[in-house]
């Protein structure tokens, strides 16, 4: 690392802060009512087997579901977080619709038809809360984690430490003269303004073969990507076809190197084929297979319903944004051209947005 040069901008943002009560604070649980007692009205008007007397009865029923899912969801996604995912967050709504025919239960004049119609509102629920989050800015992902953190009775403490710390972020495939190309023509802003600044420095290296990302993390983290010759190979030894982006077989891969002193021991994981000795990680091929992941960085994700369906509406923009910008590649010729599948960007937000450190 090396100081600022001269006249250059700190390309460092300013680090976020929510004071625990603001007037923001103050507005939310008064917009999750207001939502849900428009949500109420809404679906009696698109569902048929929805039924709710105006005034009192809507009044109560809003303030009940909005009550329930404060209360009784922390605790859920506290305890449950492994069957959430095993039900691929579909829990959410369906926990949602046992509120609401329980308020249905309780509240006179407010009756719901079927199990399949509280679905339906749950669902109709879970869209507009997202929406209206989004609008007044209650799903930004801070304030959401800060949210959350409270209601589960633990704090986010900062261990003060001597001890430098390093953040590794690979960027796959990208080599040294396109990243220059990316900077000079404005493609790379930030890349570009943490080394005029001069606090970050851009160096070249060469892999040795295979030049592929599962040796390549296993040569970084392990510092031994032995017998990986590709990406996907036939192994003599186990006599089958070993895949790097297979969960068994990375996490078989990072069994059989050298654990002296893996590169992220005592740190975190995320996003890659190998823990490279992390204890702590999440959307890790190798550590997939092992169980499933129950640790706090899931709980932004699932924090309520509308949280999955923010989640959810990002992927799909992302999709129709990317798609957009190929067909405009092509008619200006700016070849070659990579076209990001939805899963790739529904994995991009959900870690992002689930990945608290």
């Amino acid at each position: 690392m090396r100081g600022p040069r001269d006249g250059a901008a700190d390309p460092t943002p300013e680090p976020r802060h929510f004071p625990p009560f603001s007037s923001r604070w103050l507005i939310h649980p008064f917009a999750v009512f207001a939502t849900t007692l428009f949500t109420l009205y809404f679906c009696v008007w698109l569902f048929p087997g929805v039924a709710i007397d105006p005034g009192w009865s809507a009044t109560t029923a809003a303030v009940l579901i909005a009550v329930l899912g404060a209360a009784v969801w922390p605790v859920v996604v506290r305890h449950g977080i492994g069957l959430i995912l095993l039900t691929a967050g579909l829990l959410i709504f369906v926990l949602n619709a046992a509120f609401i025919t329980l308020a249905s239960a309780i509240v006179e004049g407010f009756s719901i038809e079927s199990l399949r119609t509280a679905l339906a509102v749950s669902l109709t629920l879970a869209v507009t809360t997202g929406i209206v989050g989004s609008v007044l800015g209650f799903d930004d992902p801070a304030r959401q984690r800060a949210r959350v953190v409270r209601a589960l009775g633990t704090r986010s403490q900062i261990t003060a430490t001597d001890v430098p710390g390093i953040l590794f972020i690979q960027i796959d495939g990208l080599g040294h003269e396109i990243l220059l190309e990316a900077m000079a023509s404005g493609h790379a802003p930030k890349i570009a303004a943490m080394l005029e600044f001069g606090s970050h420095q851009l160096t070249s290296w060469e892999c040795d073969l295979s030049s592929q990302t599962g040796a390549m993390q296993a040569g970084i983290m392990f510092g031994d990507n032995s017998n990986m010759p590709a990406f996907r190979w036939y192994d003599k030894e186990r006599r089958r076809i070993m895949a790097s982006n297979s969960p068994g077989d990375a996490a078989d891969i990072e069994s059989s190197r050298n654990h002296d002193n893996p590169l992220l021991r005592g740190g975190v994981s995320r996003g890659n084929v190998f823990s490279g000795g992390a204890e702590d990680s999440l959307y890790t091929l190798s550590s997939l297979g092992s169980s499933l992941p129950s640790d706090n960085g899931m709980i932004p994700l699932f924090a309520s319903p509308g949280a999955l369906v923010r989640i959810v509406g990002m992927m799909i923009g992302d999709v129709i944004r990317e798609r957009r910008a190929a067909r405009r590649a092509r008619r200006i010729g700016d070849l070659p051209l990579a076209i990001v599948m939805a899963s790739t960007r529904c994995y991009e937000r959900w870690s992002t947005s689930a990945s608290p450190r």
